[in-house]
């Protein structure tokens, strides 16, 4: 049910500085001053400093959040300097002590921090009075390329805070990915949406006649997300909740890269490239037959030539994953226009993304 509001651009510019103004002029334009406000007040944290997550980054930091906050304990790899665009060259050293000069280069405005530990080590020994301290201050969590438990507990931990805090995950794997949306329950955004009107007009006739008057309004709309572990939990089943046969197969295929991880301790790598897909081809029918899909969920994927195609990291499909997900980031942040509830699945083999409700 909608109900009519005004758009939230009426709030006073005196609270943005003349530099911020210059800096976001055309995001105020965009969206509104109080949107940008909204925006200079965000406290974000990113677990993991991957190439996909560089590109998250690189949105909503020249968006203008107040402060980004990054956890990761990787050292720069020769990969890293191919598709990480913080990184630059310096192998050896920290992910994010180089990436945090580069980020504040970017945009001055924001507060860039560093943090060298890991965040699957904190949750794996149920040590996390760090992540806990750390997510006292976090208004939005994003944590990239980690594995299913890390990410499906760091969820559980937000949903469980005292304060609301948006959480956001994603992987790319070769030429597939995925981001997901959890901004808990009752969340309400603000969007234009068209409403016709019936009017009397006066024609030259003894007659009235009935017209359409088309408007465009602003209305709230409320939407209830699920955490992680419910969405991966669920099974085959009806259309908005469950598995269907019109559901994109990069979700089936999510779910064997994540069993394969339980399995092994890692993702597929390009060194163990006939090792590993011997490994997924073995876990195809059993994650299936758990999902309840039939044995052709991977079709469109061209069944087992797909796990080909999971090796490495590049990064134009980093660029179209972070950018997805860096959008839906700052609408959650300013509550403007309807959020992904809650997968975006990208096959970079047919360059094609679709958006599916899993989960109730």
């Amino acid at each position: 049910m909608s109900v009519d509001v005004e758009r939230p651009v009426n709030s006073s510019e005196k609270d943005i500085t003349d530099d911020e103004a210059k800096l976001y002029d055309r995001q105020i334009r965009l969206w509104g001053v109080a949107s940008q406000k909204r925006l200079r007040k965000a406290n974000v944290v990113c677990f993991g400093l991957s190439g996909l997550a560089s590109e998250i980054i690189k949105n909503i930091v020249l968006a203008g959040i107040n402060s980004l906050t990054i956890v990761d304990d990787v050292k720069i790899s020769e990969d890293d300097t191919l598709n990480n665009i913080f990184t630059c060259h310096e192998v050896g050293k920290y992910r994010g002590e180089i990436a945090m000069v580069n980020i504040k280069a970017l945009n001055p405005m924001v507060q860039v921090n560093a943090m060298y530990w890991s965040l699957k080590e904190k949750i794996a020994n149920k040590n996390s009075t760090e992540v806990n301290e750390l997510l006292k201050s976090a208004d939005c969590v994003v944590v990239t390329n980690s594995d299913p438990d890390t990410m499906i507990n760091l969820n559980d931990l937000c949903a469980s805070s005292a304060r609301p805090i948006t959480f956001f995950a994603a992987c790319d794997w070769g030429f597939y990915g995925f981001s997901f949306t959890d901004l808990g329950r009752n969340y309400k955004y603000i969007t234009q949406e068209v409403i016709q009107n019936e009017i009397d007009t006066e024609k030259p006739s003894p007659k009235k006649q009935k017209t359409e008057e088309i408007q465009k309004s602003y209305v709230e709309r409320q939407l209830d997300f699920v955490p992680l572990r419910t969405a991966l939990s669920v099974k085959s089943g009806k259309a908005g909740i469950g598995i269907t046969k019109r559901t994109s197969p990069v979700l089936a295929l999510t779910h064997i890269l994540f069993e394969f991880h339980r399995k092994t301790g890692r993702f597929p790598t390009p060194e163990t490239r006939q090792q590993d897909m011997e490994t997924l081809s073995s876990l195809k029918e059993s994650v299936l037959n758990e999902l309840e899909l039939p044995n052709t969920a991977l079709k469109e994927l061209e069944d087992e030539n797909c796990f080909e195609n999971v090796f490495g990291r590049f990064s134009p499909i980093s660029a179209i994953i972070g950018g997805v997900l860096g959008q839906d980031i700052i609408r959650a942040i300013t509550n403007q226009d309807a959020p992904i509830r809650n997968f975006f699945l990208f096959d970079g083999m047919k360059c094609q993304g679709s958006v599916e409700s899993i989960g109730k």
